[in-house]
């Protein structure tokens, strides 16, 4: 189901669950699984790993509460972050740092990029940049596209 086909009181409601949900399951996975990888061992991955990605923060109703379950399972995960919402809210892009975790870019409006030409979609990413950067003191070196929709002119 589309986010836009979901009434704002309802879609709060929800993402809150689902983030709960999530917390649920990455709890329940510890207490199957015993991690005690050093350092060497995590880059290692000639295993295989799971990277735990968010999209669409930071967000002031859920980042705290994930970023606290993340950290007490001792996880890392990326966020890619939306430029207008770190803009808003630089102290939670400052804490999923501070946490451990990766921060991407992923567009500053989250439109459709590939229906822009290169000038806006150069403006979407650097006003991200911009606002990662004065949020954390470093610019992300990540991206995801919205949708993950891409096309040549993204691309290049």
């Amino acid at each position: 189901m589309a986010d836009s086909a979901v009434p704002m009181g309802r879609r709060a409601g929800l993402r809150k669950m689902l983030a709960t949900a999530l917390a649920g399951v990455v709890t329940a996975a510890l207490a199957t699984v015993t991690l005690s990888a050093t350092a060497a061992q995590a880059a290692d991955c000639s295993g295989g790993y799971v990277g735990l990605t968010y999209d669409d923060g930071p967000n002031p109703s859920n980042t705290t509460n994930l970023l606290n379950t993340l950290k007490a399972n001792g996880l890392r995960a990326t966020f890619f972050n939306i430029g207008q919402n770190a803009a808003a809210n630089p102290s939670l892009v400052r804490a999923q740092v501070d946490a451990g975790m990766w921060v991407g870019n992923h567009s500053y409006t989250h439109p459709h990029l590939p229906q822009m030409g290169s000038s806006q979609i150069q403006s979407e990413l650097q006003r991200t940049q911009q606002a990662i950067q004065q949020a954390t003191g470093s610019a992300p070196k990540l991206f995801r596209p919205p949708y993950g929709e891409t096309n040549s002119t993204l691309k290049s």
